[in-house]
């Protein structure tokens, strides 16, 4: 019982040591470090690892992309503007008041635009993600790792895996670009309905019926409301697009410092990595004593 308390005690402080003094650790840098490591045994993984580092090579065109699936339709100056132009006892096409029509409609589409945004932001957090801090057992074994001598046979391993994991890194990014590319055909869909309808109010400022206006408009926000939420539910599959490929990730990086032996395999118990630290920490005391 005294033993279980002492290596749990031990482990801990070994855990705050870890995470209080690492160096912030990227999965890029990650990846730099073990082809450095092979390196020593005349292993070249550089080229055949550039999948752990980002789900693309091109993370601001990413960017880039996402963004640009928010609507820009008109602004607060503008929808005034046409509210002013339509009298509130307007009626059009199962329409009692148009002026309170045309308010709910313009509000329901800036909280789409804000569900949209929402969402962006946490698949860009998806994209830049770190190899979590929290993850004791990881830091631990990943410090301890690096300062070992490099194991051949096991980056002789991970070397004959890589065209596996790249497979698999290739079907789930196939998975994610194929959402995105749905995704930018839905909102171009938008723009064409977004572009009617501004002609449509245009129309209010040079002499058009309200009543008309109100015809010619509503199908197209209905058109616009149901293509944002088309929108919103891939970007959502965009979302665990990316966190299939960071749970996988996190796998092959296992795989990679050899906590896990084998891709197929579970990590190494806690009790293995604690005990592989005390013999580490013994070692380092017998070393010190000798000097």
């Amino acid at each position: 019982m005294r033993l279980f308390l002492f290596l749990s005690v031990l482990s801990i402080s070994i855990l705050f040591e870890v995470v209080n003094g690492a160096d912030e650790l990227t999965f890029s840098s990650l990846v730099d470090k073990v082809c450095a490591k092979a390196d020593e045994k005349a292993i070249n993984l550089k080229p055949k690892l550039s999948f752990v580092r980002s789900i693309s090579i091109n993370t601001d065109k990413i960017r880039t992309r996402l963004t640009a699936l928010v609507t820009k339709f008109v602004d607060e100056k503008r929808i005034n503007e046409i509210l002013d132009k339509v009298p509130a006892n307007t009626t059009a096409m199962d329409v009692n008041n148009a002026q309170r029509f045309l308010r709910t409609e313009f509000n329901r589409f800036k909280k789409k635009q804000s569900e949209k945004v929402d969402i962006i932001d946490r698949i860009w957090s998806e994209v830049t993600i770190k190899p979590p801090k929290r993850d004791w057992m990881f830091s631990c074994w990943f410090r301890e790792w690096l300062q070992d001598p490099t194991d051949e046979m096991h980056m002789n391993r991970v070397k004959n895996n890589t065209k596996f994991m790249s497979s698999e890194y290739e079907n789930l990014f196939k998975k994610f670009n194929n959402e995105l590319i749905e995704a930018e055909k839905i909102k171009s869909n938008i723009d064409t309905f977004i572009g009617l309808a501004k002609t449509s109010f245009d129309k209010l400022f040079k002499s058009a019926k309200p009543e008309e206006v109100i015809n010619d408009v509503k199908p197209l926000m209905n058109r616009i409301y149901n293509n944002e939420r088309e929108l919103i539910k891939k970007l959502e599959a965009i979302e665990c697009a990316v966190k299939e490929y960071n749970a996988r990730r996190m796998i092959w990086v296992d795989f990679l410092v050899d906590l896990r032996a084998t891709l197929t395999s579970p990590r190494r118990s806690g009790l293995f990595v604690v005990t592989s630290l005390l013999g580490d920490l013994c070692k380092g005391s017998k070393n010190k004593k000798l000097e």
